[in-house]
This record gives C-alpha cells, structure tokens and sequence, in this order.
C-alpha cells in the first residue's frame, strides 16, 4: 500500500506537469497573437490597439491561469495584514520602473537594438482603455499564471530557490522582449519575492500595478543615471530584507526526472521567442 507521502508527491508531481503543459499552451497562444496584432493595422486606431492588447493578455496568460486554480500554496504562509504591504508592494513597483529605465535604455544601446514605442492615448476614453490594457489586465492575467500557477505548483515539489528561479526565469522569457530582457527578470524576481513573503497574489499583483502604471506614466523618459543607482539601492535593499524574511516551509526534494526534462523544454522553447532580434 502506498503511504500518504508517496501519494502527495504523485499528486504535486502530476500538478508540476500539468502546470508546465499549461504553460506550454500560454505559450502557443502568446505567440500567433503578436503575430496577428503586427498584421492588423492597430497603430492607426489606439483604441482598437489597447482592446486587442488585453484581449492578447487574457486569452494568453488569463485563460491558462484558469486552467492553473486555485492559486494558493500550503508552502508560503499567508499574510494577515495586507493593506500595508500591498501599499509598499505597489510604490516598490513604482520605484523599480524608475531604476530600471536607464538599465533598458543603456541595454539596448550596448546591443543595438531599438526599444519599442509605447503607443500614447489621445483622449479620455483611450487613457481608460490604456490603463486596463498595460496596467490592470497585465498585472492581474500574468502574475494570476506566473506566481498563482507556475511558481505554487514547483514550490511543493522544488527547492525554493529553484521554484523562484524556475517562474521568474519563465516570466521574463515569455515577453519576448530581448531589449527588456534585464527589467523583465528584475521585475519577475521582486514579484516572485512578494508571493513567497506574503503568500497571496494581491502582492506580486500590487507591485506589477506600480511596476506598469510607472511604466506608462514615464513614457518617453529614458531615465537618469544618478535616479536609477539611488533606486537601485532602495530596490536591492527591499529585495534583501524580504528575502530575509521569508520562511521557508518548502520541501527541498528534487522533482521527478520527466518534470524536469518539462521545465527544461519549457524553457528551451520560451527562447524562440527571441530568434527575430537575434537573427536580424
């Protein structure tokens, strides 16, 4: 007769690959929709643009994390307070935007490369849309997947670093954005940190909110050398006394060999992603 431990390893082991299938199925989805946004005339129209914008961000990421519930993980112990750190979590997000605009710019100065434009609203109708399509759906679809689905799922079974390394690696690689590359691992990261110190989603969701809505409140900055290091040290200092603090209640034990050999495809395909910018 099995033993209860064996049992739950199976049944965590079964959920690691279905969330790594999952992820596979955000993956597929992502990409014929950015193929079928750059087909479509949307840049005439901001409007239609920022609709097909979160339409791309549910159907990708939010649909997936359906599949991904419920998004919770006896691993991280819940928070009892949360308007305070959501708080904090949201003006850190701000302050990350700020110290990593420079490191973008000057990434992809180093690498040739042409940082994408963010297409402005015009009205207030079109700042409404804006804000849901490159603020709120965003925040709420990608980290619903990310930190709800993918990175619960590896805690139970996975060491935690390679938990955190696993989803913040994944998330970052999913956007496709080599000249983002450096912000998008940054930003992963300090989400990551806010699930596993707080243990809900209403964190890492906070931070992307600022994370996003600085983004879109400073377009057309390229940021200030001196700014970012000061945040950069405010950031890095955030990011040390929350690791600190984490508990780590996670089992250390190695996943099985197939879940493995799925993250590690995972992680391989994500890196088509770039093929363009590396190829051009």
């Amino acid at each position: 007769m099995l033993s209860t431990q064996h049992l739950r390893a199976g049944m965590t082991s079964s959920k690691i690959r279905w969330a790594m299938l999952t992820a596979l199925l955000a993956l597929l989805l992502r990409t014929p929709l950015s193929w079928l946004m750059e087909f479509l005339p949307v840049r005439e129209d901001p409007a239609l643009y920022y609709a097909l914008l979160s339409l791309r961000e549910l159907l990708a990421w939010g649909l997936p994390a359906l599949l991904l519930r419920p998004w919770k993980s006896p691993v991280y112990p819940p928070a009892q307070r949360w308007l305070a750190p959501c708080a904090g979590a949201f003006l850190m997000g701000v302050v990350a935007q700020g110290a990593l605009m420079t490191v973008t710019a000057r990434w992809a100065q180093w690498l040739g490369l042409e940082l994408s434009r963010m297409l402005m609203p015009a009205n207030g109708a079109q700042w409404l849309l804006a804000v849901l399509a490159l603020v709120v759906v965003p925040a709420a679809a990608e980290e619903a997947f990310f930190r709800g689905g993918l990175l619960t799922a590896l805690s139970e079974r996975a060491a935690p670093w390679a938990a955190a390394g696993l989803s913040t690696a994944l998330f970052a690689l999913m956007h496709g954005s080599l000249a983002g590359l450096p912000a998008h691992l940054a930003a992963s990261l300090f989400c990551t940190l806010c699930m596993m110190r707080w243990g809900y989603l209403r964190f890492s969701v906070s931070f992307h909110l600022g994370y996003n809505a600085a983004a879109l409140l400073l377009a057309g900055w390229s940021g200030s050398p001196t700014l970012s290091l000061a945040l950069g040290i405010l950031l890095a200092s955030w990011a040390l006394a929350v690791a600190g603090g984490i508990s780590w209640y996670g089992s250390s034990q190695r996943m099985a060999r197939r879940d493995r050999l799925l993250c590690a495809l995972l992680l391989l395909a994500s890196t088509t992603l770039y093929l363009p910018d590396l190829l051009s």
